[in-house]
């Protein structure tokens, strides 16, 4: 049996996001609630990921999100074009380098203590950044956001 993510196609997305000259699409590991693929285009790389069907309210936030951090600074990837493909919201995305940092600790373990207090540095300047207003509409109880 097919399932909705089986059933996307990453190409017509990115046409209608507007990308032209693909060279590659890759589906991406991780992402738990969205489908994430890498996407060279254009001698460019980028991340196409697609939410769930009735996530624009999430999808939305998560641009308010990321255009915050950006303006302050910090290394967020950047929201090239954003649509609506079969009801599912879509965002392109920089690629941005690296490895997660569980890959990174796998590979170099006795980094653990340099990459945490990086991670504890990095933390500490994302918790500096004034929330967008689309967060400060929400209930004030954490537990109260599904409902909302």
């Amino acid at each position: 049996m097919e399932s909705d993510d089986d059933a996307l196609d990453p190409h017509a997305i990115l046409a209608l996001l507007g990308v032209t000259g693909i060279a590659s699409v890759e589906q991406a590991h991780g992402g738990t609630d969205t489908v994430i693929w890498r996407v060279e285009a254009a001698g460019r790389l980028y991340a196409l990921r697609v939410f769930q069907q009735g996530s624009e309210a999430d999808c939305e936030r998560e641009r308010e999100v990321m255009q915050a951090a950006r303006d302050a600074g910090l290394p967020v990837p950047e929201v090239h074009a954003h649509e609506n493909w079969r009801g599912r919201p879509a965002l392109l995305l920089s690629w941005l380098p690296g490895q997660p940092l569980a890959a990174e600790l796998r590979r170099h373990p006795w980094r653990a203590w340099r990459l945490g207090v990086r991670f504890g540095e990095m933390q500490a300047r994302l918790n500096a950044v004034t929330a967008p207003v689309i967060l400060t509409e929400r209930p004030s109880r954490w537990i109260d956001w599904l409902g909302s």
